[in-house]
């Protein structure tokens, strides 16, 4: 007599129960390590943002702003950082590009709120020296926080035009 090879309905029901169990475990911690990967991606896109704009101040010898923008082209007072933002050259201290942008960055489309304190709601102005400045003249220092579900960051901006990192939980 032939043994017929193959699993019986008690094996495939072990081991899909294993299966479900190791599912269950391991999917909730993929979905935070997905998140901590998108907020890790927002962050290091808007400090590139800042560090460049710091950058081009000092290269160019003139001011240069980056600011909240939900259409790409003008600064708006109304939009918040995760809505874009772009940055320019602002030799006249108008707080809106008078020329070509030296970049644009469109809404992530990430689940991650970003937001200024008052001081860095809406722009950061580098001076040709690196400093941070308000349109005004007046010293601007603030911090910009970065929010998912559970965890965040925050951009601490100093009154150096520096910024350092710190982590958060929202």
């Amino acid at each position: 007599m032939d043994r017929q090879a193959g699993f019986t309905v008690l094996e495939w029901m072990a081991a899909i129960t294993i299966l479900s169990i190791v599912l269950a475990v391991g999917i909730p911690s993929f979905n935070q390590q997905l998140e901590q990967s998108r907020l890790t991606a927002a962050t290091n896109s808007l400090l590139t943002g800042i560090h460049f704009a710091r950058t081009e101040a000092l290269r160019i010898g003139q001011r240069v702003v980056i600011c909240t923008s939900a259409d790409q082209q003008t600064c708006q007072p109304q939009a918040a950082w995760h809505d874009g933002w772009i940055i320019f050259p602002d030799p006249t201290a108008s707080g809106q590009p008078d020329g070509p942008l030296l970049r644009v960055h469109k809404a992530s489309g990430a689940n991650i709120t970003i937001t200024g304190n008052q001081p860095v709601a809406n722009y950061i102005s580098y001076t040709p020296d690196g400093r941070t400045k308000f349109l005004s003249g007046a010293m601007q220092m603030g911090t910009i926080t970065l929010c998912g579900s559970n965890y965040g960051r925050q951009l601490v901006i100093n009154h150096a035009g520096r910024v350092r990192t710190v982590r958060i939980e929202c």
